[in-house]
């Protein structure tokens, strides 16, 4: 299996995000692809924005963890994330799972 990623904006051109090491992470093309230019999200009954986690800044295993292969958020910043990244879509949950049946993740 070979998995690849792409350069992905944290903070995107569009709204001015530099292409600088600080503002560059590695995510592969489903997540590239789901996040576009987006910076957050509103949450199921709530009118306030919530950001997306930023890898560059913030600690993963405080606004996730890993379940059987589901990624569970832990805040609000996690669940926007989940939710814009569609990280729990059932293609990549199994691929998750598979990847730690074979010790490959996390």
């Amino acid at each position: 299996m070979v998995f690849t990623f792409q350069a992905d904006h944290i903070v995107s051109r569009k709204h001015g995000g530099l292409t600088v090491i600080e503002n560059l992470a590695n995510a592969c093309s489903v997540c590239n692809q789901n996040k576009s230019s987006d910076l957050g999200t509103y949450l199921p009954g709530s009118n306030r924005l919530v950001r997306l986690f930023n890898p560059r800044k913030d600690v993963w295993r405080k606004h996730f963890k890993a379940v059987n292969g589901e990624i569970i958020p832990l805040t609000k910043i996690g669940t926007a994330t989940v939710k814009v990244l569609d990280l729990n879509d059932a293609d990549r949950v199994n691929l998750r799972r598979l990847l730690t049946i074979q010790g490959r993740y996390p």
